[in-house]
């Protein structure tokens, strides 16, 4: 009798444990005797598609990710990356955002300089500019244009400038600017897209429907937003670090550093 209820209550217990790790996210669970299939969690990898016909003419784009500027100390620190976009080049522009969020990469913390620049251009007219202060230490930053600005609009190309002025050591009383650009344009999201948006349940899958369609902006935004929020997570550390480090995306020397916290604006200029 004690043996027929064994038999009989058992095998729901092993159901019942299957059951708990695979909502706990686990992986795999070793059962005597029962081998199971590992999970798939949400931390699949990321790929980005660039789409085609998707990209405007290079109008004066500098090829490079890197900073330029005049010579000076400000512009180069040995053993760290130098002054990088992580938006805006032709593959890397596209956002269906009227207010995007531009990503860059600063080798340089407020004691190098306390404020930069980020400006925003339609032709030769400012759209927007602003300074904004450095953080405490290097690392990757967030520049979004606020709410009150002027919404960009679809399928116009715009320019974005971040300018950042270190003292000289040969010249205390001056600085020395080092710069970056990239474009940004504005697209109305595919039909495609937005049916994967709203059957998306996480922000994860968010990123990756908006990675699928070559939307660099919200997919690097979302990652990077999650990041923020997580920084100690290790699922994300791998989505992202496997998406800077793709070859189509050339990020991978600035993918390790760290986020720094959402920039605050100050007075507009």
């Amino acid at each position: 009798m004690v043996t027929t209820t064994l038999t009989k209550i058992l095998p729901q217990f092993w159901v019942r444990l299957m059951l708990i790790g695979w909502g706990l996210g686990v992986a795999s669970i070793a059962l005597p005797g029962v081998a199971i299939a590992s999970v798939q969690t949400d931390a699949s990898p990321i790929q980005f598609i660039q789409q085609a016909n998707s990209v405007p003419p290079r109008r004066g784009t500098p090829p490079t990710r890197e900073g330029t500027g005049s010579r000076g100390d400000c512009l180069y620190k040995p053993g760290m990356p130098p002054l990088t976009r992580m938006v805006g080049s032709d593959p890397l522009s596209l956002t269906v955002s009227d207010h995007p969020t531009i990503w860059v990469y600063l080798p340089y913390g407020a004691q190098e300089s306390p404020f930069g620049e980020f400006s925003v251009q339609e032709g030769e007219n400012d759209l927007y500019r602003v300074r904004f202060p450095l953080p405490v230490e290097p690392g990757i930053i967030s520049l979004t244009v606020p709410p009150n600005v002027l919404p960009l609009q679809v399928g116009k190309t715009y320019r974005w400038y971040v300018d950042v002025n270190c003292p000289s050591a040969t010249a205390p009383e001056g600085s020395t600017p080092a710069s970056l650009t990239g474009i940004v344009r504005r697209v109305a999201p595919a039909p495609a897209l937005l049916n994967e948006l709203q059957a998306a349940k996480t922000p994860l899958q968010k990123a990756a429907a908006y990675a699928r369609h070559g939307i660099w902006h919200e997919t690097i935004t979302t990652l990077g937003n999650l990041r923020q929020r997580e920084p100690r997570n290790p699922n994300l550390e791998s989505i992202w670090l496997g998406l800077l480090s793709d070859q189509k995306i050339g990020l991978a020397e600035v993918a390790k550093a760290p986020i720094a916290s959402p920039t605050t604006s100050s007075q507009p200029k």
